[in-house]
């Protein structure tokens, strides 16, 4: 292969007489490509020969670590076979000519079809609605330092770039007119916004708080976002500055980065109303605060899982932290086979350490207790990490990259469908996260518990459900790392002690999977009476001010319950230092050591094989505690 110095591109690439014939931008885009090569076997020899092409080769380098995970071997890979065509498309969000390559900011290379080939092992992209390639690589194009130097990785480097706006919002709007998610809103209904959100339209200099009953529209598209306030102060709305913020704005500069840089991708992807919480509900210790707190709190449910989409502050840990992210080139340090002297091979990178996969386990954002049901609630999400953004809804995980990923979480849609039994794997996960606030533990995932009994058609009980609530009850504690679970002390109370929001440290509900489908005792217990009083009557999902449990069963004295060093299991004795099995204690006091809890303790059947150990309370035993 010759080089062909008919462009300027080929005084910095040597190109083959294919990638020269690359039309300039604006004639290539995401829905109008350009005829490559025949197949990706023709490709891999452009890459590959003595007088490569440097274009080619990175398309192939880019194919390769994209791909790698799906565990093929590229070189005996199906396609490698086939005359299938390859086409090339552009995405220039800067304009004609300002781009790095011929006016675009990136390239994706796009191979095969699936109606050709039903049996082909695929690689799915939602690049273009209905279609679906078994190849697809994204190239995302830079200058080098002295502009001299053309390197490429295949993650966008600027999330504030036009380019990276403009395939976000791409991705929205094909979820927005195609995507169907079964639920109560249809896709051309606006949804209803907030009591308060912030006006972030580009015509304001600065955005301003608007309210329910004082804009001029009730429903239209909006953003709601999930960061961490972190130690730093946050700005607020209070009922003493509610007045200012809605007259004369919020000043812009003065506004934590986070909170700025949501304005800003609000304003680029043409969403006109942004809801923060800091600034949505009144904060501070007033009683007006109190209240709207409660009242605004008990509508999670309806904030996130109604928003147009919720920005995701992924990989910041504080509010003054900014989520838009220019990411570091690093080219391979390779020298190119050319014998052109310090010369550097263009290299495919992107700086995720599995491709295709997502951990968002790994930052503060996913320790925090709030942010489990905002990702989980949300219908579509734009996900802000360290790695690159990725765009979620309920029917694709995808990135700028445009691969498709693996993101671990709670499965709402599932919830929302009545398909998802399993509210303990929900608690499991929720129990491991902090809070600032200790008296938040139930409405932290009110809105989570909200769309589970809604789709499920129960009971919610203090984070349980009262129609499983036998198995309900056999939660118990465990030790996580040096973190030991523990009771709130003094006049601190915010749920029963049957329930797991009583204490702070991880819950697991093992046993209640090991016994729930034992075969009835006639010792197992029955639940009589739950009675439960609530901060906000109108919120049974949020903050209680008292709770009860009436139960029949029977009842065993049991002398004591010593623990393990490390653990918060151990053998239960009976009064005469005989093992009868082992138990589980809500808290331990001493990590590191052995620790008995002595008694009076009362064993209380709950299933065939599993019970609670009671402590009696009041005078005389008039009842029991967990």
């Amino acid at each position: 292969m010759k080089p062909s110095p008919s462009s300027p591109d080929s005084q910095i690439l040597r190109l083959c007489e294919i990638c020269d014939a690359i039309p300039p931008s604006p004639r290539l885009s995401l829905d109008n490509g350009h005829d490559h090569y025949p197949s990706l076997s023709r490709l891999y020899e452009s890459a590959s020969g003595n007088e490569y092409c440097h274009l080619c080769q990175m398309m192939w380098e880019s194919i390769v670590k994209t791909h790698q995970k799906q565990r093929f071997n590229l070189g005996n890979h199906p396609l490698l076979r086939e005359a299938w065509p390859i086409r090339i498309y552009g995405i220039s969000a800067s304009g004609p000519q300002q781009g790095v390559f011929r006016g675009y900011d990136a390239l994706e290379l796009r191979c095969g079809n699936r109606a050709k080939s039903p049996d082909t092992t695929w690689v799915t992209t939602n690049t273009r609605s209905g279609t679906e390639y078994p190849i697809v690589s994204r190239l995302f194009l830079h200058k080098g330092d002295e502009g001299s130097l053309l390197l490429y990785t295949t993650i966008c480097l600027d999330d504030a770039s036009p380019v990276s706006f403009s395939l976000a919002a791409r991705l929205l709007d094909t979820c927005l007119k195609t995507h169907h998610h079964g639920v109560e809103h249809a896709h051309d209904t606006l949804p209803e916004l907030p009591t308060r959100v912030i006006d972030v339209g580009g015509a304001l200099p600065n955005p301003r708080l608007v309210t329910k009953g004082q804009r001029q529209r009730e429903n239209a598209q909006y953003a709601a976002l999930s960061y961490c306030w972190g130690k730093s102060p946050a700005a607020t709305t209070t009922p003493d500055n509610l007045p200012c913020h809605i007259s004369a704005g919020l000043h812009l500069a003065s506004l934590p980065q986070a909170i700025q840089d949501a304005v800003t991708a609000a304003r680029s992807l043409s969403i006109q109303y942004l809801w923060v919480d800091a600034l949505c509900i009144l904060q501070g210790t007033s009683r007006a605060a109190a209240q709207d707190w409660l009242t605004e709190s008990a509508k999670m449910s309806q904030t996130y899982g109604s928003a147009t989409l919720v920005i995701i502050a992924g990989d910041s840990q504080d509010c003054n932290e900014p989520f838009l992210s220019r990411r570091e080139i690093i080219p391979s340090t390779q020298r190119s086979r050319d014998g052109i002297p310090g010369r550097t091979i263009p290299s495919a990178h992107r700086t995720t350490t599995v491709p295709g996969y997502i951990d968002l386990h790994q930052n503060t954002w996913s320790t925090r207790a709030w942010t489990l049901q905002e990702l989980a609630l949300a219908r579509r999400a734009l996900i802000y990490t360290r790695d690159q953004v990725y765009f979620r809804c309920e029917n694709v995980l995808v990135g700028l990259d445009g691969y498709t990923h693996v993101l671990r979480r709670i499965d709402a849609l599932r919830l929302r469908l009545g398909e998802g039994q399993d509210w303990y794997r929900v608690v499991a996960e929720y129990s491991l996260r902090f809070m600032t606030n200790p008296d938040d533990k139930l409405s932290a995932l009110a809105g989570l518990g909200r769309l589970f009994c809604e789709a499920n058609g129960c009971t919610y009980v203090a984070g349980l459900c009262r129609e499983t609530l036998r198995t309900g009850l056999l939660w118990r504690t465990e030790c996580s790392g040096t973190r030991a679970p523990r009771r709130l002390s003094g006049d601190c109370w915010r749920a029963p002690s049957w329930s797991w929001a009583s204490v702070d440290g991880p819950v697991d509900y093992d046993l209640a999977d090991m016994y729930a489908d034992s075969s009835k005792s006639e010792d197992e217990v029955e639940i009589e009476e739950v009675q439960l009083e609530y901060v906000n009557p109108r919120d049974p999902y949020g903050r209680l001010v008292s709770g009860s449990l009436l139960l029949k069963g029977k009842m065993k004295p049991v002398g004591s319950l010593i623990l393990d060093a490390f653990h918060t299991a151990g053998d239960v004795y009976t009064a005469e230092n005989v093992v009868v099995g082992r138990g589980f204690a809500d808290e331990k006091r001493s990590w590191g050591e052995s620790e008995v809890v002595e008694g009076p303790l009362l064993l209380l059947l709950v299933t065939n094989g599993a019970g609670l150990l009671l402590r009696p309370q009041g005078q005389q035993g008039a009842s029991e505690k967990r």
